[in-house]
């Protein structure tokens, strides 16, 4: 029986502490602005995710085209192309 009375108050206290927050998110409606900068974070990540495509593709187009110059520009040596 002394065990019941500490379990009651979390569960009291979390019910509490649940039904408050629920009411400010309500008030301000923190959900719709949750979920529009969810939305937007999505939006832009999956516009990155594309771009990087692009790029990994030129890339690889670029080192299949020239491989010699490709291993050059990937570690930032210099690179003459009439001395090869």
């Amino acid at each position: 029986m002394a065990a019941i009375g500490p379990i009651a108050l979390v569960v009291v206290v979390g019910a509490g502490i649940t039904a408050a927050l629920n009411a400010v998110s309500d008030h301000y409606e923190l959900t719709d602005k949750l979920a529009s900068l969810l939305k937007d974070a999505e939006k832009r990540m999956l516009e990155s995710i594309a771009e990087t495509r692009r790029e990994v593709r030129r890339g690889l187009n670029y080192a299949d085209e020239d491989p010699v110059g490709f291993m050059h520009s990937l570690f930032g040596g210099p690179y003459f192309r009439g001395y090869r």
